[in-house]
């Protein structure tokens, strides 16, 4: 009787904490934002276009370094910060990348990516190659007033 009474109390217990220990992180972790890739339904715009890739990032425009995990890019008329899904149309891989600096303005290319974005999308050796680029609304850009515009 006193066994069940004691798993009775522990378990009354646990529960009662259980709400405490999980925004401690305790209980289980609550997944990486950054891993999580937008819906598809914040698209804002898309179009067809060519990328390049750079290897030696450069001085950013936004005036602060991007995380280490965030892969970044430069795009000559989309505002800084801006949200985009690029996908190589070659093999149809993608990745999600952050504007961070402006484009040349007379290249062919679109956007430059920097390099670990350039070994995901698989398009290093090769150097140029056709994308779908998607702009992607996020919410704390629309909170603030300054979502990212059309291509």
């Amino acid at each position: 009787m006193k066994t069940s009474r004691m798993s009775f109390l522990a378990g009354a217990l646990l529960l009662w904490l259980s709400p405490t220990i999980a925004v401690a992180g305790w209980w289980w972790s609550d997944p990486d934002p950054a891993d999580t890739p937008p819906p598809a339904n914040r698209v804002i715009s898309q179009r067809v276009s060519y990328a390049t890739w750079y290897s030696v990032p450069p001085n950013s425009l936004a005036r602060q370094r991007a995380p280490a995990n965030e892969l970044t890019a430069a795009h000559n008329r989309l505002p800084l910060h801006s949200l985009v899904r690029v996908t190589n149309l070659s093999n149809n891989k993608s990745v999600f990348v952050r504007i961070t600096d402006r484009g040349v303005p007379k290249s062919k290319a679109e956007i430059d990516l920097c390099k670990d974005a350039a070994k995901e999308l698989e398009m290093v050796r090769s150097g140029v190659v056709r994308v779908r680029l998607q702009v992607l609304r996020e919410d704390s850009a629309a909170k603030s007033g300054s979502g990212a515009g059309a291509l």
